[in-house]
C-alpha cells in the first residue's frame, strides 16, 4: 500500500519543520511526516531544513555556528506569519509527540558531519519511538551507512537525485550504490524519466522505491501506477484524500 510522507510537515500551507506543521499531518491523516535535521554550536539537535535562518527566520542566524538558545530568538513561521505567528525552530525529540502510532517518522540528516548521526542515535536510543516507524534518509553516502550500522533495526534510505552524466541511472548502477551502503533502498527525485522497468527491478531486489516531492495528483497517481512504494509531498493528506476518491473511491 502506498505511504503518504508530508514533506517537512504539511509545508504547503503551514510554515516547514514546525511543531504546527508536524500537527497538521496527523490530524489530516498522512501516513508520516519527514524532517530536516541540523546540529547547533552546543550540540543540540534541531529540525531545520537550511544552513541558515535567512529564507524563513525574522533575523539571520548560520545554524551550525549558533546556540540552540541563539536560535530560539528567531522566529521561523516564513510566509505564514500572520495564519502562525511566532513559530520556532524545534529539538528532535520534541517532534515525537506528533508521530502517533502507525505513523512513519523520515529523518533527513543534512550535511556530512558524523556527530549528528552519533545524537540522533542517542535520542533515540532513549526515546519511546518505535524502530519500525524510523525511515532514516540522507545525500550523505557516510551519515545514511552510518545510521544504519548504529540502528540496523530502522529502515535507511540513499536521498538521490537518480542522474549519472546527465542521464538517469540504471538500476544495475542504482543497487550496486544502495549494496555497497548496506541500507534499504532509495529516495529518489521526481525525475521525468522514472520508468516502471528502473522501480520494478530495484523493488525486485527486495529494495524500497520512494520519491520526493510530488505536489501534482496526477504524477503522484501515474508513479504509484509504476509501483512506487512511498510518495514524499508538500501538501501529502490533501493528495492522500485526492487518490482516495478518484481510484479508491
Amino acid at each position: 500500500m502506498i505511504k503518504w510522507i508530508s514533506h517537512r510537515g504539511e509545508s504547503s500551507d503551514s510554515p516547514e519543520n514546525t511543531l504546527t506543521s508536524f500537527r497538521l499531518a496527523g490530524e489530516r491523516g498522512a501516513d508520516g511526516v519527514e524532517c530536516d535535521l541540523r546540529l547547533t554550536a552546543d550540540h543540540q539537535v534541531v529540525v531545520v531544513h537550511d544552513p541558515t535562518t535567512i529564507r524563513m527566520g525574522s533575523d539571520i542566524l548560520p545554524i551550525e555556528s549558533s546556540t540552540y538558545d541563539e536560535l530560539q530568538k528567531i522566529t521561523v513561521s516564513g510566509c505564514f506569519e500572520v495564519e502562525y505567528p511566532g513559530e520556532r525552530i524545534p529539538l528532535f525529540r520534541e517532534t515525537f509527540q506528533y508521530i502517533s502510532a502507525g505513523m512513519d517518522y523520515y529523518v533527513e540528516l543534512k550535511g556530512d558531519n558524523p556527530a549528528l548521526a552519533e545524537a540522533v542515535v542517542e535520542i533515540v536510543t532513549n526515546s519511546n519511538l518505535n524502530s519500525a516507524q524510523l525511515v532514516f534518509i540522507s545525500f550523505s553516502k557516510l551519515l545514511i551507512s552510518c545510521i544504519k550500522q548504529k540502528l540496523p533495526q530502522c529502515r535507511a534510505l540513499w536521498l538521490d537525485k537518480l542522474v549519472r552524466n546527465d542521464r538517469i541511472v540504471t538500476a544495475d548502477e542504482l543497487l550496486l550504490e544502495i549494496s555497497d551502503l548496506g541500507i534499504d533502498g532509495i529516495d529518489g527525485a521526481n525525475h521525468p524519466d522514472i520508468t516502471p522497468e528502473l522501480i520494478r527491478n530495484v523493488k525486485n531486489a527486495g529494495m524500497i522505491f520512494a520519491v520526493w516531492t510530488i505536489d501534482n495528483p496526477y504524477r503522484a497517481a501515474r508513479l504509484i501506477d509504476m509501483g512506487v512504494d512511498v510518495i514524499t509531498s508538500n501538501c501529502a493528506a490533501k493528495l492522500k484524500k485526492w487518490y482516495a476518491a478518484n481510484y479508491h473511491g
